[in-house]
């Protein structure tokens, strides 16, 4: 075939238009080495036979449905016709060689993007309605209606929004709806600050912190040990919260208990009491 530049033919031109409008990985034309798709010297001369080709006469093959190779045939002979008037109107992309190659139609009916064009997709209207119902809240309405409900600033809810982290609001508000202020401030500037001190904040799941909250809900352990806990989580991602729990000695006491305590310090140290008054603070 007729090298147009290095290492491209124009039957490589031609191939190349074919593929992309047609999905083919190629045509077989008869200037090329045939002997590369195993066609003998015989299968060649019943072809040429067949089509009846004079001395100086290409044949191309095409291999596909019907439908494809008559329309590939057809790009083919137009394509070839075209070289005839000059250069085609049409798109092209540069290749790596500094070569280039068809990409699409420049212009009317014919021009393709084969990237982004696609037959139409028609949805009845129960599949617009059903699309409608499943459609979620506008996130400034979210934010807005969390704010009002939870009576929280909607800056924290915006943050809230914008980590990443709303669902896990929405798990533990429902295990904790005392304080939604501890959630925030435990999941937003507990976990910031202590990934600011080099702690791997990633090792505490979501199941986790869900455990510290029902943990506090339950009264179990002091909202000041929820940062404890997730320091000593995010350094030992191995251990579960109730084994952190029993580590770090944490229980709770009820008020008559805390009471029978303070009574009992104040009792064995009531000279010292007397003696020092308010300085005795320190001692105790």
């Amino acid at each position: 075939g007729k090298i147009l530049v290095k290492d491209y033919r124009f039957g490589t031109e031609v191939s190349s238009k074919v593929k992309i409008l047609t999905g083919l990985k190629g045509i077989i034309h008869s200037d090329e080495d045939l002997a590369k798709y195993a066609f003998s010297e015989k299968d060649i001369k019943i072809i040429k036979n067949q089509l009846n080709t004079q001395e100086e006469d290409c044949f191309v093959l095409v291999l596909g449905t019907e439908e494809v190779a008559s329309k590939a045939i057809s790009l083919i002979v137009e394509r070839v016709k075209q070289a005839f008037k000059g250069v085609p109107p049409e798109t092209r992309r540069a290749l790596e060689n500094g070569n280039t190659e068809f990409l699409r139609e420049l212009h009317g009916g014919a021009r393709l993007y084969p990237d982004t064009d696609s037959r139409a997709i028609l949805n009845s209207s129960n599949d617009v309605n059903e699309i409608k119902d499943s459609l979620p809240d506008y996130p400034w309405d979210v934010m807005k209606e969390y704010a009002i409900s939870y009576h929280i600033e909607e800056s924290s809810v915006k943050q809230l929004f914008f980590t990443g982290k709303l669902n896990l609001f929405k798990k533990l508000i429902k295990i904790f709806p005392d304080n939604p202020s501890i959630i925030i401030n435990k999941i937003l500037n507990t976990t910031t600050a202590l990934r600011r001190e080099g702690k791997n904040i990633d090792n505490i799941k979501e199941s986790d912190f869900e455990e510290i909250f029902m943990h506090l809900k339950n009264k179990e352990i002091s909202k000041e040990a929820i940062e404890e806990i997730m320091i000593m989580k995010a350094d030992h991602p191995e251990l579960t919260i109730a084994e952190i729990k029993e580590r770090l000695k944490l229980e709770s006491i009820s008020l008559d208990d805390l009471s029978k305590i303070i009574d009992d310090v104040i009792n064995l140290n009531v000279e010292i009491i007397k003696e020092k008054e308010m300085r005795a603070m320190g001692p105790l």
